[in-house]
């Protein structure tokens, strides 16, 4: 069998996957919010605590089959923008509210002068989400992710550092080497690990990196001790002759200067 039949069957399974894991999660977390709504019932503490795992497990799946979805759309040559005007910090304010206080401490800095940036929000949010969600994993119980956004001379960067996770690796690229190729490959699995922590932050750096790609942006690691830092930059404007899908325009609103979530 050739190469592209084996590209369209895996295109094809990653599709069907994705949409075929998303009927039953859509189940759980209507019952999971209707339980916790407690409009069934009074719950207790530890209830609750089940309740926040369960929700956590859920947003977990989503955020993974998102990511199928996305490598699947690259794969068959369908991955495209759809540009507007997009506020960082609005943007990010929305991602980092989705998140339930919880083990962690997530905070967000926001530098002045931030541009606003002709980009495709939601691959945006997809993006965002795949960088706190990696550091949120990672990080060691009461452990700080700090999400800090600033201009820089072409565009914008953002980046997330986490507790722990660190590596004695201190170069970018052999660090976001190992862990693409962790994804790539499912090494930890192969050779028998039970900790597959790399692999799942390898498959959500592959989205990020190709979100980037497509914006013409770039993305970059590197290790200070135990902490890790992981950060994408973004042009103002994707460079010409990418795949854009369309464009909407949309009037500029102001931004809140900061924002920050405290367990």
């Amino acid at each position: 069998m050739t190469d592209e039949p084996l590209d369209t069957l895996r295109s094809e399974f990653l599709r069907l996957i994705s949409h075929e894991l998303r009927t039953p999660l859509t189940g759980i977390r209507g019952y999971t919010d209707l339980l916790g709504s407690e409009r069934t019932g009074p719950l207790n503490d530890v209830q609750r605590q089940m309740l926040a795992m369960i929700g956590f497990c859920v947003h977990r799946l989503d955020s993974l089959v998102e990511d199928l979805l996305v490598l699947a759309s690259i794969d068959a040559g369908l991955f495209g923008l759809v540009l507007e005007p997009v506020e960082p910090t609005l943007l990010c304010d929305r991602v980092l509210k989705s998140y339930a206080p919880g083990r962690v401490v997530l905070r967000a800095e926001y530098a002045d002068g931030l541009p606003v940036l002709d980009a495709d929000p939601r691959q945006l949010e997809r993006l965002l989400v795949d960088l706190l969600d990696n550091a949120v994993r990672h990080s060691p119980e009461g452990g700080t992710v700090l999400l800090r956004v600033e201009p820089e001379r072409k565009g914008l960067r953002i980046a997330v550092t986490a507790d722990g996770g660190g590596t004695p690796r201190d170069d970018s690229g052999g660090l976001l080497a190992h862990y693409l190729h962790e994804a790539a490959t499912g090494e930890a699995h192969a050779a028998g690990r039970r900790d597959t922590g790399d692999a799942a932050r390898g498959l959500g750096l592959t989205v990020v990196r190709a979100i980037a790609d497509h914006h013409g942006g770039t993305l970059t690691a590197h290790t200070e001790g135990a902490r890790v830092t992981v950060a994408v930059s973004l042009p103002v404007h994707p460079p010409a002759g990418g795949r854009t899908v369309m464009r909407h325009e949309r009037p500029r609103t102001d931004r809140p200067r900061e924002w920050q979530v405290q367990p």
